[in-house]
């Protein structure tokens, strides 16, 4: 009897080290799933972005071509800069991965946090100038 308890106290560490690892390795398995879920609605999302800034492209790039003579001349420059930053915008949004902009979006927090944080600053204010101008 003596023999058989030392063997199972033996036995004890081994298996919950055995059930450890399957517990892990389901946590791992359901956390890539969830992540799978994850990626595969940003995408879904990143797409109709990209073609909802391609219509908006295609009606800048309309009224900047449109513009007659008399317009400003600045405005004209303005209007062509605009048109060309949302040709390289729509351009980035289509050809490149959600991963690959989340990277990017983490690198530049990394290397820029006050511009991040001074643009969440504005964000903040002008939520809540929109939200004191509504209940107005």
């Amino acid at each position: 009897m003596k023999n058989q308890f030392n063997e199972e106290q033996e036995l004890a560490p081994v298996e919950q080290e055995g059930l450890q690892q399957r517990g892990v390795a389901l946590v791992g398995k359901f956390s890539d799933q969830a992540r799978q879920r994850i990626l595969s609605g940003l995408s879904s999302q990143k797409d109709l972005a990209a073609e909802r800034l391609d219509t908006l492209r295609q009606s800048v790039r309309r009224a900047a071509d449109g513009m007659t003579e008399q317009a400003p001349q600045l405005a004209v420059d303005y209007m062509g800069r605009a048109a060309d930053r949302l040709d390289k915008l729509t351009e980035y949004v289509s050809n490149t991965d959600v991963e690959d902009m989340m990277k990017g979006a983490e690198t530049y927090v990394r290397r820029h946090p006050g511009v991040v944080l001074g643009g969440a600053l504005m964000a903040g204010l002008l939520m809540a100038r929109l939200l004191k101008s509504a209940k107005e």
